[in-house]
């Protein structure tokens, strides 16, 4: 019997990474922030930002912080953003 050459080249690990990667566009929530992301990217942060802080902050603290942003310009809005984000980013 002949041996299949091309078999020799096929990489399991790459396999792998297309499946998943595959299986992970083809979900429905993922596909769901990618449109939100596309339509709004401050705005798909800010939802993002802020769903981590109603995990890790007091009630009173997040809603203090969310009152705070409300009153904020989109300048100060995305600057909050952006160091809210290098902050957790440094945890």
């Amino acid at each position: 019997m002949q041996k299949n050459q091309s078999s020799e080249y096929i990489d399991p690990q790459e396999i792998q990474q297309l499946i998943s990667k595959t299986a992970r566009h083809t979900k429905h929530h993922y596909k769901q922030a990618i449109a939100r992301y596309s339509v709004s990217p401050i705005k798909s942060r800010e939802e993002k930002l802020f769903k981590r802080l109603a995990k890790e902050w007091s009630v009173d603290r997040f809603k203090a912080a969310r009152q705070a942003f409300w009153g904020m310009n989109q300048f100060q809005q995305r600057d909050f953003i952006e160091k809210m984000e290098l902050h957790f980013a440094g945890r």
